[in-house]
């Protein structure tokens, strides 16, 4: 007649045992699931900055989007960019 200690051991064990396939197998599909969820951070759509400190990337076409403390500004093109950053040095 086994003790029910030993009876209890086993079923920890069988417990644990279950909780670990469950890890293995559980861990690899959440990842997965991250890795569709939040697509991947492309080089092109990190922010470049100039010596002003003003956070933009140049998007398709040659136009240059700045953040700035008003929001979101979309240029020309990088020459009208300079120029208004510029235009606001000589302002301040």
């Amino acid at each position: 007649m086994p003790s029910w200690s030993g009876l209890r051991r086993t079923q920890e064990g069988e417990a644990q045992s279950l909780g670990f396939f469950l890890a293995v197998i559980l861990s690899p599909l959440i990842a997965i699931i991250f890795l569709i969820a939040f697509p991947a951070v492309r080089a092109d759509d990190r922010l470049q900055s100039n010596d002003t400190g003003i956070p933009y990337r140049i998007v398709d076409g040659g136009r240059v989007e700045a953040l700035t403390s008003s929001g979101k500004l979309i240029f020309r093109d990088m020459k009208s960019f300079t120029a208004a950053v510029d235009a606001d040095r000589r302002d301040s």
